[in-house]
């Protein structure tokens, strides 16, 4: 179930560790939970932002006065994989050193440089 929380501290969810709270803040499993964190934000007339893993994000001291969004979505599927390309389908809310990782694994090579990138 979608719990929205309020003066939630954006500072322990970002690799710099710095910045304020957010007004409001929600992690999202489904598309249905994020159509209601949307229209939880629209009926306030709230500025929406979408927290991903926090990596290169500098947030200001003062906060974010808005709804955050963190999607919480997993999923991962390769959808076609031949001699010469592959098409892989990932869930935005995905580890990206584990997507790497399984696509290795699958043999998928050439996306191996990428482990660690942010």
């Amino acid at each position: 179930m979608m719990q929205i929380r309020e003066n939630i501290p954006l500072k322990d969810l970002t690799t710099f560790h710095i910045g304020g709270p957010a007004r409001f803040f929600v992690e999202v499993k489904t598309i249905d939970e994020l159509g209601e964190a949307l229209e939880f934000a629209r009926d306030r007339e709230l500025p929406i932002f979408i927290l991903g893993g926090g990596s290169n994000l500098l947030v200001s001291d003062e906060g974010f006065d808005g709804l955050v969004i963190r999607p919480k979505f997993v999923g991962f599927e390769i959808k076609e994989n031949d001699d010469a390309t592959a098409s892989v389908r990932i869930a935005s809310g995905e580890n990206w050193d584990s997507v790497v990782r399984r696509c290795v694994e699958a043999g998928l090579w050439g996306i191996e440089n990428l482990s660690f990138i942010p």
